[in-house]
């Protein structure tokens, strides 16, 4: 299975569960690799808005988005870049469904 296809089934998901896609959610990557390496991938990250978080042999990047299919697919797709180009490798992502009231922001700034 590709990673397009997986993330099509993700967003399949979500619907079957009755996510709420107006809503921004909180995209999460992990990645893996060695220090010296992930200083890179930790930099770029920061620098592209996202909260960046040490694991055991590895990060967790964070960032709310609203929610669309193509933004999410585009986000995915440049977070793999970077952490090939860096050496380390990336092991996937998540996003947790939302619904009105769950304690996510309701909005995201546009600034």
């Amino acid at each position: 299975m590709t990673s397009s296809e997986i993330n099509e089934r993700v967003f399949e998901l979500l619907e079957i569960v009755e996510d709420d896609p107006s809503l921004p959610h909180e995209l999460r990557h992990f990645i893996y690799g060695d220090d010296a390496n992930l200083v890179r991938v930790r930099e770029q990250l920061a620098h592209k808005g996202y909260e960046v978080f040490p694991l055991t042999g590895g990060v967790l990047a964070v960032r709310w988005f609203q929610f669309d299919e193509a933004i999410f697919d585009a986000e995915i797709a440049t977070v793999e870049e970077l952490t090939i180009e860096a050496a380390c490798q990336y092991d996937g992502w998540e996003t947790a469904t939302r619904q009105p009231g769950d304690g996510g922001p309701l909005s995201l700034s546009t600034n």
